[in-house]
């Protein structure tokens, strides 16, 4: 968790560090606005990386649930699916005789016989060729299990004959996947990245059933049996992100270094000049990336986020219309008490707002949806800045401490870490109101 709060930190560096920063800015062009720039960004910025960074330092020992520091292979438990083959040798047998209470160092928790569920299972059920049984324990564990040769098999029988000599993945389920909400028997998982599910974790819980009847959700660990393909077709994935180690980038040589290096800092020092607006320094970027082979066209429809360029597309229609329509105006006109507010209590109801907004939905939909509002506050009273106004919305988006939901990297630790949801609320609650502090604290002096 402090890992994903210091990436979220981290990126209010700047105004590419974060997607927030980028569609205010896209927002704020269309509308004929002035753009905010990372100097604007680079003071509030380093003040809640460094008061955060110590905050969760001294925070994390006591709000943290324990087993968050344990190894992380230690602290994840998954649930596997055999099956007792009609030949098996633990046919007849009772759980204990044959040795399957705990095996591996896997704790048997339910058995599956036709349309019967067992569980808890008894260590004198008598087990039958054909019965399903589900083992929970942790990696290490079920990486043995399936490459063992006990008499117990895989669902799929060319999974169990092959298990020995595969490698055994761990991948995520990242929110936007397509894999979201689909049942693993019909997401079509072993065609589109020849690996099969053996094993799934999801937040600490146990899951009961057969895997392929597993709806899957957004952050979601899946263990996996992986085909020679594997790596190949993961490359070019956005709906899996894996967990096992990546291979590094080629090393460049000296000539292509040098061309790295003038790229960047020179479309770089362009835009800082205003030489070259913004769009055409993120293309100029991309361009050097490519020229030294760092960047292709897998890595370019890898990073195209459509549900993003979607929710720009309809914000800028919103904030036009509300805009050109003259509702803000008028409900400023029934509000008259909104009128005698100070600029420091609309700086505070914009980042509060906005800090609820992106707790419950998503970061970018909060910028979408409080732009417009934001923009009309501004143009309707006087002695609210602009820059006042859209730093508070800005940080105000990435105020998302709260919940495993408010930001894609909180969700994404969630699983590794076997978070629950209210450790989120209680360790992030700390960090929200510490950011806030820092945040409202330079507003109010600028």
């Amino acid at each position: 968790m402090p890992l994903a709060f210091a990436a979220t930190l981290g990126g209010m560096l700047t105004v590419i560090g974060t997607s927030t920063n980028l569609v205010l800015n896209g927002l704020l062009e269309e509308n004929g606005l002035k753009i905010l720039h990372t100097t604007d960004y680079l003071l509030p910025g380093l003040g809640v990386v460094m008061v955060g960074v110590l905050a969760m330092a001294g925070l994390a020992g006591r709000f943290l649930p324990k087993h968050a520091v344990e190894s992380a292979e230690k602290s994840r438990e998954y649930t596997v699916e055999t099956r007792v083959l009609a030949q098996s040798p633990f046919t007849g047998k009772s759980v204990q005789e044959a040795g399957l209470r705990q095996v591996h160092g896997l704790f048997l928790v339910e058995i599956v016989r036709g349309q019967r569920l067992i569980a808890p299972v008894s260590p004198t059920e008598i087990l039958e060729g054909g019965d399903r049984l589900f083992f929970a324990g942790a990696l290490d564990a079920v990486r043995d299990l399936t490459r063992s040769n006990s008499g117990l098999a895989l669902p799929q029988e060319e999974l169990t004959q092959g298990a020995a000599n595969s490698a055994l993945v761990e991948v995520m389920i990242p929110p936007g996947s397509d894999l979201v909400g689909a049942q693993v028997r019909g997401s079509q998982f072993r065609q589109r990245y020849d690996a099969a599910i053996v094993a799934v974790h999801r937040r600490g819980e146990r899951m009961q059933g057969r895997i392929g009847d597993i709806i899957l959700q957004a952050g979601d660990l899946l263990l996996l049996i992986a085909g020679a393909r594997h790596d190949e077709l993961m490359a070019d994935s956005k709906h899996v992100y894996s967990l096992t180690t990546q291979a590094p980038l080629q090393p460049l040589t000296p000539a292509k270094r040098g061309i790295l290096a003038l790229g960047i800092l020179g479309f770089a020092a362009s835009y800082a000049l205003g030489q070259v607006d913004f769009l055409t320094m993120l293309l100029g970027f991309a361009g050097t990336l490519a020229a030294v082979g760092w960047l292709g066209w897998g890595d370019f429809k890898k990073s195209l986020d459509w549900e993003l360029m979607v929710i720009l597309m309809c914000a800028l229609g919103f904030s036009k219309a509300l805009m050109a329509s003259g509702l803000m105006d008028d409900l400023f006109v029934l509000l008259p008490a909104a009128t005698s507010l100070s600029a420091f209590t609309w700086v505070f109801l914009i980042f509060g707002v906005t800090t609820v907004l992106t707790n419950l939905m998503t970061n970018v939909a909060a910028v979408a949806l409080m732009f417009p509002v934001v923009a009309v506050c501004i143009s309707s009273q006087p002695e609210l800045s602009a820059l006042h106004g859209f730093l508070a919305l800005a940080f105000g988006a990435s105020n998302a401490f709260l919940t495993p939901f408010g930001y894609q990297t909180n969700l994404m630790v969630m699983g590794p870490g076997a978070y629950q949801s209210r450790d989120y609320l209680r360790f992030g609650a700390w960090i929200t109101l510490i950011y806030s502090v820092v945040i409202l604290t330079y507003l109010f002096f600028l």
